[in-house]
């Protein structure tokens, strides 16, 4: 049986989860030029003005405002981070952009019951036929525990910038999973460096048109405490992450039982 987390390792996940809220702040007010405070506000805020200005030309142009808004902020306050941004004349256009949220679990059963890190995705798209967007789409939680234990079992003092960082990797590797259906119930593990994996597996949460299926990582663990097949999907995983392999290439593991599946079964 592992160790319960240490007062350090809590600590650190408290401080991040502080630190993403600072941020958010930040990250809203840019997005919506002022007028929001947190994020989804914020994301319905474009929505809004999107509605509002019918031109094509003014919706490219709002959207153009909110991705040089976003990419204005500096590293250190950054908790919204572009993904997609491409803009073809004045008429057509995309943006994604990915928020952190420190909040409970985003399965409903589980609030209350645990806190960490959410990441989510909003995407928008402006063309000559009208507008099309989705948004509050959550694609990776990382547990208070995750973090945690990222702070624990990292080789050299881990700072609060690297554990933001983790849950935008989390993040991102929760868009490549919703692309393949093989892993949308699935053991995953993907490799953060020679010496640690992060491991969870894929959920679904949400409602409506923001369900989704999402990376819930549960803890990171030392590589030599992995066995060969986990060892082998996060070293695949992590090729994808760095745009050498695709997820076609990612093994197929079944996925355990843990803390918020024998929750969902009471």
């Amino acid at each position: 049986m592992s160790k319960s987390i240490t007062t350090e390792g809590r600590i650190f996940a408290r401080q991040v989860g502080r630190e993403v809220k600072r941020r958010e702040l930040i990250g809203a007010s840019a997005i919506s030029n002022g007028n929001e405070r947190e994020f989804w506000p914020a994301a319905k805020w474009i929505i809004g003005r999107l509605d509002a200005d019918t031109s094509p030309v003014k919706r490219v142009a709002c959207l153009q405002a909110v991705a040089a808004r976003l990419r204005a902020v500096p590293d250190h306050d950054r908790g919204a981070f572009v993904d997609i941004v491409r803009f073809d004349g004045k008429r057509s256009c995309e943006l994604m952009f990915t928020t952190l949220v420190a909040d409970d679990h985003p399965m409903e059963a589980m609030t209350g019951r645990e806190e960490g890190v959410t990441a989510q995705c909003h995407y928008f798209k402006v063309g000559r036929t009208g507008l099309d967007f989705n948004v509050g789409v959550v694609t990776a939680y990382a547990s208070a525990h995750a973090l945690g234990r990222l702070c624990e079992r990292g080789r050299r003092p881990v700072e609060i910038d690297y554990g933001i960082a983790f849950v935008g990797l989390c993040g991102r590797a929760g868009v490549f999973l919703s692309t393949d259906k093989r892993l949308w119930r699935a053991e995953i593990n993907i490799a953060l460096n020679d010496d640690l994996v992060a491991t969870g597996s894929t959920k679904v949460a949400g409602q409506g048109e923001v369900t989704s299926t999402f990376f819930d990582c549960r803890t990171v663990l030392p590589r030599d405490a992995c066995d060969g097949e986990q060892i082998a999907q996060a070293d695949a995983f992590g090729q994808v992450l760095e745009g050498k392999s695709t997820v076609a290439a990612i093994p197929f593991l079944a996925r355990p039982n843990d803390f918020v599946l024998d929750t969902l079964k009471r």
